[in-house]
């Protein structure tokens, strides 16, 4: 009883971690988009060593959770150039190329239910988020949002399929994903220092 409740706070501490390190780097990327508007969130409070605290953070749960937070990472790789498919990335190939080359890599070094799972997980956050910022932001919503580009309505019922899709593949990884997400958003928004940029 106590080692299974033990395996399951290192797993929901991993998913904590290395969703916090997938959105301090988001934030970090995303801050030029989000205007004059933009609260300092924690990502800015840490400015160029973003990189350094997200590898810690990335190192640490990958520690305790190897699978999960490789095929999620990954997953967030992916889906964060996901509406880019047109832009030509630094490394000088299309979006859609580094997309596919990062879900292989996913397929060839993990379990492909770990992978598929992950995927979906992190699509169906990715999409409602995306409905979310649309409906919250309006014509500021940058272009690469798919709800903006697919529809609101298409993007949430996509989103709602894909989560529901990893829950019966993966539901304990699904779960506590669900379940660390708030207390990652809450720290990643800087609540001790939350005040207008300007």
């Amino acid at each position: 009883m106590f080692v299974t409740i033990f395996k399951i706070g290192y797993a929901w501490g991993a998913l904590c971690l290395v969703q916090l390190a997938i959105k301090l780097l988001d934030d970090y990327l995303d801050r030029e988009e989000d205007g004059d508007d933009h609260r300092f969130c924690l990502a800015d409070v840490m400015g160029e060593g973003i990189l350094a605290y997200a590898l810690l953070l990335y190192a640490v749960a990958a520690r305790l959770s190897p699978e999960w937070t490789f095929t999620i990472f990954l997953s967030s790789y992916a889906c964060g150039m996901l509406g880019s498919n047109d832009w030509l990335l630094p490394t000088g190939v299309p979006a859609w190329i580094e997309i596919v080359c990062t879900l292989l890599l996913g397929l060839l070094l993990t379990d492909w239910r770990e992978m598929l799972s992950s995927w979906l997980l992190v699509s169906g956050v990715h999409l409602l988020d995306d409905v979310l910022d649309e409906k919250r932001q309006g014509q500021q919503v940058a272009v690469k949002n798919l709800a903006y580009r697919w529809g609101r309505m298409e993007a949430c019922l996509l989103g709602i399929m894909f989560s529901l899709s990893a829950l019966f593949l993966a539901p304990l990884k699904t779960f506590l994903s669900w379940l660390a997400l708030p207390s990652v958003i809450y720290v990643a928004a800087n609540p001790w220092k939350a005040k207008k940029k300007r």
